[in-house]
């Protein structure tokens, strides 16, 4: 079971490490603690908690990792123990070689599945760059074949004993046993002729409520991944994605912020990543293989090549179920999505540079180069997308300030996505998509969001920004779902320096020359409180409308 903030444990024994401990102690209380993980694995037993206390721990000694001549952990981790820090804020864990010969600087190696790691940083760890250097799929801030991780951060990758380049090796591996929640991989970067990638390399596993962010791709030519997430199994979902550099001139192969040829991302927001490269890529995933995506958003991402996609690039037999491609750019290639085979369900593809090149097998999607009686039931009509400001749930608070893409009220796209609920999922934020034959709804919404009548918005417009002086000044307040009617609605006025409000039994108001908030000249700025069955919603005009006088010729 995946560990939670209530999950109970009761020790059998408890060693403790610290700053100024010393490795011939007894390590059995915070006076007398060891000052090495590695010490305290040593003496642990299976049901034994490790208690590593705040502080930067610089001189912890490290162990040669067994399977890797060239390699130094701080901690090789084969049982039953948990291992728990005093928040990744204050514990900071800083990776060292060995030695000349044992210099690659690793952190924690997790391979028993009722291991633990909670609540600590990992930094300074390092890969190594000579090709003779060892295995190049080992993660080197954590490498987890089994275990759980959890509330920990892993960034500033740093230099080794034997220079101060940076490492080959993937910052972190997760294998088919292992699980990261609710932890942060930042700012770490790997160089080139690696396998693996700035950030987490998910070879199988889950990886859930995590901000992986601004990590680096190569820094020389040939033979890397990506700067943030590299796919071949498992399950990433409920996560933020961001970032992540290259090095302009030199990054030949770096394929996306994502790397996926397996596994399944869903439920993620993937933002802001440039990718610089010249080879054929995407800025924001790359999917090959059997890859799936579904339910994200892909906004901010961009490219450079001529057969690159800003937003996602689609290959092999991956697939697109229900994702959001939105506010992509290109230099050259395509800014939202290019597919050269695999498949696309239910997307919205809008608003992007230029938005598509797709083979064949797209079905219920909607973007503006779809034909109008598409055989495939595509359309391109304009999707409504709706600019919200409010917090996507089921992701860390440092991603509260990203927005959601969601389709406005009369959106061509809802209820459109005529392919099945097998195919939907849950939504962006979790919630249900429908199934066949509930009344009034009977299908999935195109895209990353489901529009449900518990999330009803109101959006406030005004028929006109410029009002001749004795012509009416309307405002509509509209629901964001469909047949939803406002039967009553405050209405907050202000223009000259005054304010008023004003009621009506409608989401209609409308102002006639001679009363009080009609003044010539004076913007006049409305907000709106509407009420309708099943709740309320508020809404402001982001324009005021002026009031111009008529020109006499």
């Amino acid at each position: 079971a995946l560990p939670t903030q209530e999950d109970v444990f009761v020790p059998l024994h408890t060693y403790y490490v610290s700053t100024t401990g010393d490795d011939t102690a007894e390590g059995t209380s915070e006076d007398n603690a060891f000052k090495s993980l590695s010490k305290a694995l040593e003496v642990a037993v299976d049901g034994d908690l490790i208690r590593v206390l705040a502080g930067t721990h610089t001189e912890m000694t490290p162990v040669q990792n067994p399977s890797v001549s060239k390699i130094a952990a701080l901690g090789i981790v084969d049982k039953a123990v948990r291992i728990v820090g005093d928040g990744e804020a204050s514990t900071e864990l800083v990776c060292r070689g060995l030695s000349s010969t044992c210099y690659n600087a690793q952190g924690i190696v997790l391979k028993h599945p009722d291991a633990y790691v909670t609540d600590l940083a990992i930094t300074g760890h390092n890969g190594g760059l000579n090709e003779d250097d060892g295995n190049l799929e080992w993660g080197m801030a954590f490498h987890a074949t089994y275990g759980h991780i959890v509330r920990c951060r892993v960034t500033k990758s740093g230099a080794t004993t034997s220079g101060s380049y940076l490492g080959r090796k993937p910052t972190m591996v997760l294998g088919r046993g292992a699980t990261m929640t609710d932890s942060f991989v930042t700012n770490n970067n790997v160089s080139g002729y690696s396998k693996g990638c700035g950030g987490v390399w998910v070879q199988g596993g889950l990886v859930e409520r995590c901000v992986i962010a601004d990590n680096g791709g190569p820094e020389v030519k040939d033979k890397g991944y990506a700067p943030n997430l590299r796919m071949e199994g498992g399950l990433v979902r409920n996560s933020l994605i961001r970032g992540g550099r290259t090095n302009p001139t030199k990054g030949y192969n770096f394929f996306g912020s994502i790397y996926a040829s397996g596994g399944i991302l869903e439920r993620c927001v993937v933002s802001g990543t440039a990718n610089q490269t010249e080879s054929v890529s995407a800025g924001g995933a790359y999917l090959l293989g059997t890859a799936l995506m579904r339910n994200v958003l892909v906004t901010g991402c961009s490219s450079r090549n001529v057969n690159s996609a800003g937003g996602v690039y689609v290959s092999g037999e991956a697939e697109l179920r229900h994702v959001t491609v939105v506010g992509n750019t290109t230099a050259s290639g395509v800014a939202g999505v290019k597919q050269t085979s695999g498949r696309i369900y239910g997307s919205v593809i809008a608003d992007n540079v230029s938005n598509v090149i797709l083979a064949e097998r797209t079905y219920f999607s909607d973007y503006p180069e779809a034909g109008a009686d598409d055989a495939n039931g595509n359309i391109s009509a304009d999707p409504l997308l709706e600019h919200t400001t409010d917090p996507l749930p089921q992701v860390p608070a440092d991603i509260a300030d990203y927005v959601g893409f969601i389709l406005y009220g009369g959106s061509p796209a809802r209820n459109a996505a005529k392919i099945g609920y097998n195919l939907a999922g849950d939504d962006l934020r979790g919630e249900k998509r429908p199934a066949y034959g509930r009344a009034g709804n009977d299908y999935p919404d195109m895209g990353a969001y489901e529009v449900t009548k518990d999330e009803i918005a109101v959006r406030l417009t005004a028929a006109k920004a410029k009002v001749l002086d004795g012509d009416d000044m309307v405002f509509v307040a509209e629901p964001s779902v469909e047949g939803i009617v406002v039967t009553h609605a405050a209405w907050t006025l202000a223009a000259g320096g005054a304010t008023t409000v004003v009621e009506t039994d409608s989401g209609r108001l409308v102002l006639k020359p001679g009363d009080a908030m009609y003044v010539l000249g004076a913007p006049l700025e409305a907000s709106v409180v509407a009420t309708f069955e099943g709740g309320t919603a508020s809404a402001s005009l982001e324009v005021p409308v002026e009031i111009q006088p008529q020109t006499v010729f």
